[in-house]
């Protein structure tokens, strides 16, 4: 049996989705999943322009940066670089390791050097001009940037005031939350000397696991009854491996 379609057709609809003004009636269900299918078709091939757009933007933008140290062969650096390294953030990342410097001149490497650091600004900037909230895309941009080329276990941790808003950010690559003790009486003197009501902290496993272990959620359980009794709150100890995020706060295990 059939199933039965309208054949109206708003004027000005075109594309591989639209209706066929021509057909009346009914038609089969091969049909509808033939009409599917080129819909299908059509939204793959559009995905797959957009991605080829977004490659070819980020080619001719490092082309630029290396125009200033070859620009006989820009584009082909630029094109080995992408390459080797899947996109010009993760480029951008690399800049001051040995591996870029294998690929092209020390000089490249101290611009692109030079372009993630006014890139990690800008950043900053936007989570210092703002209130801080993990389901901003300018703060998850940020804390990504910012573990991008760690490879330690490192500690961040965001000092705020009793609005949310940013006032300052302190690094501790320390490696490891075994001394608990330190890592509180430290933290504990910044924020009582800037006024911080509120903490946000962040570090990154680079092991590619997002979970706190069991070390992550006994530090953070102490440093929050720590802060209590100051009248500070934790509100959100964020782990960052690559482009994933796990939110302590969202999965229950800050009291």
């Amino acid at each position: 049996m059939g199933l039965r379609t309208s054949t109206h057709r708003s004027r000005g609809t075109s594309g591989a989705c639209a209706p066929n003004p021509d057909r009346s009636g009914s038609i089969s269900s091969d049909e509808v999943f033939s009409e599917l299918r080129s819909c299908s078709t059509s939204l793959r091939r559009l995905r797959d322009k957009s991605a080829t757009i977004q490659r070819d933007r980020q080619r001719f933008v490092l082309a630029d940066l290396v125009h200033f140290v070859d620009a006989d062969r820009a584009l082909e650096i630029s094109d080995s670089l992408i390459a080797r390294f899947g996109s010009i953030g993760s480029v951008l990342s690399a800049a001051n390791q040995p591996l870029v410097e294998d690929i092209c001149e020390p000089a490249l490497a101290s611009i692109l050097a030079c372009a993630r650091a006014a890139m990690m600004e800008s950043l900053h900037e936007d989570v210092r001009r703002s209130t801080f909230d993990l389901s901003d895309d300018r703060t998850t941009k940020y804390l990504i940037s910012r573990f991008k080329e760690v490879r330690i276990e490192t500690l961040i941790s965001f000092f705020l005031d009793s609005n949310m808003n940013y006032i300052v950010d302190e690094m501790d690559m320390s490696g490891t939350f075994s001394s608990i003790d330190i890592n509180i009486r430290k933290l504990l003197r910044i924020a009582v000397s800037i006024g911080s009501a509120n903490i946000v902290l962040s570090h990154n496993h680079p092991s590619g696991n997002p979970y706190p272990s069991k070390a992550d959620i006994v530090f953070t359980q102490v440093l929050s009854d720590a802060c209590n009794t100051l009248g500070i709150r934790i509100v959100d100890h964020i782990l960052v491996s690559g482009t994933k995020l796990f939110s302590m706060r969202n999965a229950g295990l800050i009291r």
